[in-house]
């Protein structure tokens, strides 16, 4: 404020034709937003603004940092929080994004999209804090947000509805987390390794309901999408329990064929 008054002191004392001779300057700057006359009219009928007025409204549209700047900053914040969140220290890691949150750039700026990149990424990192001490609805609310605001972007609802899930899983709230699931296996945009994980947890979630023919359908799907080992024992587990027995020795025969040889596997096999 100290520095302010003083500015504001020395253009004062300087004459109107210093003033009008410099405005052309002023309103030619790329650099910052157009500086109105500081003794002009704002809009037709209204009245006459104070150069008080005027010079503090063109000062604060001053401060704040470039497109470019910013970014950075926030960049390099996020790498801070990020190394806190890795470390186990999840509130040093939400103050730090919070702080980032709060850079901002010059008044009439455009985001770039590298800088809303850095945004969604700073959110997303919040809502694992929020998740890992316990605050579940700040965590959600910050994924409701981000679903918002990137609506259109399957790889970022994608990483929403992975952070949901776990959100609601921790929370055993696992009807929310097999909805959730659903929408995205729906969605159809995960490579195959990601659409197995998305079946198998569903699956975990539909036996732990004690739902099972629909935890064999994803088991299924699951052999459809790599007919491998894990999937055929634990698609015979599941035939076990739901008292297909038959079924479960030609799941635990095909595992047995393609050379299973882990404790799961005979574990299933000795139960069958």
């Amino acid at each position: 404020m100290i520095v302010r008054a003083a500015i504001q002191r020395r253009v004062q004392q300087q004459t109107s034709s210093l003033l009008l001779l410099c405005r052309p300057l002023l309103l030619s700057s790329s650099s910052r937003p157009s500086i109105r006359a500081y003794s002009s009219k704002s809009s037709a009928g209204s009245k006459e603004r104070s150069f008080d007025e005027e010079f503090n409204e063109w000062l604060d549209d001053q401060e704040g940092l470039s497109v470019r700047d910013a970014s950075h900053t926030m960049h390099t914040m996020l790498s801070s929080a990020l190394e806190s969140l890795y470390n186990g220290k999840f509130e040093k890691s939400i103050n730090i994004l919070n702080e980032s949150l709060e850079v901002k750039t010059r008044k009439g700026l455009i985001p770039t999209d590298h800088m809303n990149d850095v945004r969604r990424d700073i959110i997303m990192a919040r809502s694992i804090c929020y998740t890992r001490t316990g605050k579940a609805d700040l965590a959600l609310s910050d994924l409701n947000s981000l679903e918002a605001e990137h609506s259109k972007d399957n790889a970022t609802l994608d990483r929403v509805s992975w952070q949901k899930v776990e959100v609601y899983t921790e929370n055993e709230k696992s009807e929310k987390a097999i909805a959730e699931l659903t929408k995205l296996i729906k969605r159809n945009t995960m490579d195959k390794l990601s659409k197995i994980k998305a079946h198998r947890q569903r699956a975990n979630l539909f036996a732990n309901n004690q739902e099972l023919s629909k935890s064999v359908e994803d088991a299924t799907t699951m052999i459809s999408l790599a007919p491998n080992i894990e999937s055929y024992v634990f698609r015979a587990a599941l035939y076990n329990e739901t008292g297909q027995i038959d079924l479960a020795l030609i799941d635990i025969n095909k595992a047995d064929s393609l050379g299973a040889d882990t404790a799961d596997f005979w574990f299933n096999r000795a139960e069958i």
